[in-house]
C-alpha cells in the first residue's frame, strides 16, 4: 500500500457539533463527518443507543446524513495529483470503513471566474468594457450522468475546440438558474479568471437540465447548493422585506470533469480547484457497530494518516 507519510496530521475531535474526526493534512483538509441532526454522544451509548441515534437520524433527516466527507480546500487543478488523492484517500478509507460504504462520488469546483456575452466588444477589452459581467464558477461531478434529465439540449462533451482567444468548452446548467440568468440553450460567453486575461474561456450552453431525484445522495440534501447556489450578501447588509426576491445567484456552470482537467489548466496554468470525496455509509451497517468499532474506525484511520 502507499505510503502516507508526506502527510501531517493535526486531529480535532468534538461531539458538540457533527464532526467525528478532522484531520488537516498539508493543506488537505479531511473531514470525515458523520452528519446527523442532532450531537452523537459516542461515549454515553451503548449499542442499542447507536440504533436509535442512527434511526431517528434517518428518520428526522434522511440516509444521506449519514456519510464520510473528505475534501480539499483548495488544490491545483491536475489530473495526475487528483487521481493520486483519489488511491490515498480509498486506501485510508477501505482499511477501516470498507463495509460501511456503499458509493463514492467525486466533486470538483474551480475558483471564480466573470462571465460576459460573446460580443466583440467584450472580447476587445473586457476591462474597460460596460457589460455586465456574471460572477461564477464551473464545477463537474464524477458520476452525474443518470441523476439529472435534460429539458433542452444533451450533457457537455469531454472534448473541447479552439476560438480565436481560447479554449471552447460545452457546459450546462439547471433550469432555475437558467431562468433566473436568463441563459438559454446554445448561448455562448466568454469566461475569464480576471479581467486584463488575454486567455478568454468561451463556454457554450450545451444543455439544460432538472434533477430526476432532488433527495439522491449526491445532492448531499442541498440541491440549492449546486444548482441554485445563492451569492451571500455582504455581513452586516440591510435584509430587505422580501429577501428571496433579491437574491443573486453565481453562474455555475456543470461542466465534464474530463474538459475541465484538459482545457483549464492549459488556458490558466496553476488553476485550483476545491475537491471533495462524498461515500455514502449504510445506516444498517453502521447501526450493529459497537462504540468500540466506531472508536476503533476512527483511531485506525487517524493512526494510518499519522503514522
Amino acid at each position: 500500500m502507499a505510503s502516507l507519510n508526506f502527510f501531517s496530521l493535526v486531529v480535532r475531535r468534538s461531539f458538540n457539533d457533527r464532526r467525528l474526526i478532522l484531520p488537516i493534512l498539508s493543506g488537505m483538509l479531511v473531514a470525515t463527518t458523520l452528519m446527523s441532526s442532532a450531537p452523537m454522544y459516542l461515549a454515553a451509548l451503548d449499542q442499542q443507543g447507536i440504533r436509535q441515534t442512527v434511526d431517528l437520524t434517518t428518520r428526522n433527516k434522511s440516509e444521506n446524513y449519514l456519510a464520510l466527507e473528505m475534501f480539499v480546500s483548495s488544490m491545483v487543478l491536475d489530473e495526475e495529483r487528483i487521481v493520486h488523492s483519489d488511491e490515498l484517500i480509498q486506501q485510508a478509507v477501505n482499511l477501516y470503513w470498507s463495509e460501511a460504504i456503499v458509493g463514492l462520488n467525486r466533486y470538483l469546483k474551480t475558483d471564480g471566474f466573470s462571465f460576459y456575452r460573446s460580443s466583440g466588444s467584450a472580447i476587445r477589452d473586457l476591462e474597460n468594457s460596460s457589460i455586465r459581467s456574471l460572477e461564477g464558477y464551473f464545477h463537474s461531478f464524477q458520476d452525474v450522468e443518470g441523476k439529472v434529465d435534460y429539458i433542452v439540449g444533451s450533457s457537455p462533451t469531454s472534448d473541447f475546440q479552439y476560438h480565436p482567444d481560447g479554449p471552447l468548452l460545452e457546459v450546462s446548467l439547471s433550469t432555475g438558474l437558467a431562468e433566473k440568468l436568463s441563459i438559454e440553450h446554445g448561448d455562448v460567453l466568454l469566461g475569464v479568471p480576471y479581467p486584463d486575461s488575454r486567455i478568454k474561456l468561451g463556454v457554450r450552453v450545451s444543455g439544460i437540465f432538472e434533477p430526476l431525484d432532488p433527495y439522491d445522495p449526491i445532492w448531499k440534501d442541498d440541491i440549492d447548493r449546486f444548482l441554485m447556489p445563492v451569492i451571500p450578501k455582504e455581513e452586516g447588509s440591510e435584509v430587505p422585506e422580501n429577501w428571496w426576491e433579491d437574491q443573486t445567484y453565481y453562474l455555475a456552470f456543470f461542466i465534464s470533469e474530463e474538459a475541465m482537467m484538459n482545457s483549464i489548466p492549459l488556458a490558466y496554468p496553476g488553476s485550483m480547484v476545491e475537491a471533495r470525496w462524498d461515500q455514502q455509509i449504510d445506516n444498517l451497517i453502521l447501526r450493529e457497530w459497537t462504540r468500540a468499532e466506531i472508536f476503533s474506525s476512527i483511531d485506525g484511520l487517524e493512526g494510518l494518516l499519522t503514522k
